[in-house]
């Protein structure tokens, strides 16, 4: 490739990149503050709060199942507003992941609805945290690591769209 073409494919990638914001995770020697970001553990909510649940039928099970939802994590936007150029998120508040993490649906199909809830709460300082249902597996709960955050350039997989690629060689 020569030096031109390494210009044009270089101008192409720019126009197609986006800005994106990076999650790593580590594990805390202190307990997180409440309302903090983080992965595992247990939610920050609201009074009131009723933990959602998966109920239906789940890939490859014959009956309805009514089960708790496991809690991935949850993302205080104030950690994140800074990195949000283009402002798509909301500057504050917390955003809490919850998933059906006993069967994995993938969403693919109706009956996979309910398995997987993201809630907002605009405000973290009515927020507690909350006991996971007696019904939710021991196993189902992950355990609480804190979550860092960067801006990184992201391009789509290259199976997303067709690009004329034609260069000498």
């Amino acid at each position: 490739m020569n030096e031109t073409q390494k210009q044009e494919l270089t101008k192409k990638l720019f126009e197609i990149a986006k800005k994106e914001i990076g999650i790593t995770y580590r594990k805390n020697d202190a307990p997180l503050p409440n309302a903090g970001s983080k992965i595992g553990g247990m939610p920050d909510v609201p009074q009131g709060f009723v933990w959602p649940w998966f109920s239906g039928k789940a890939y490859g099970e014959e009956e309805n199942v009514s089960r708790p939802l496991s809690f991935l994590g949850q993302i205080n936007l104030r950690d994140v507003a800074h990195l949000d150029e283009e402002g798509l998120l909301p500057k504050t508040g917390i955003l809490s992941f919850f998933y059906e993490l006993e069967t994995m649906t993938w969403g693919f199909t109706s009956e996979d609805k309910g398995s997987a809830r993201v809630f907002y709460f605009p405000t973290e300082e009515e927020l507690s945290a909350a006991e996971c249902p007696a019904d939710l597996d021991e196993s189902l709960i992950l355990p609480e690591l804190a979550l860092d955050y960067q801006s990184q350039i992201s391009l789509p997989d290259y199976g997303c769209f067709e690009v004329d690629m034609a260069f000498e060689y």
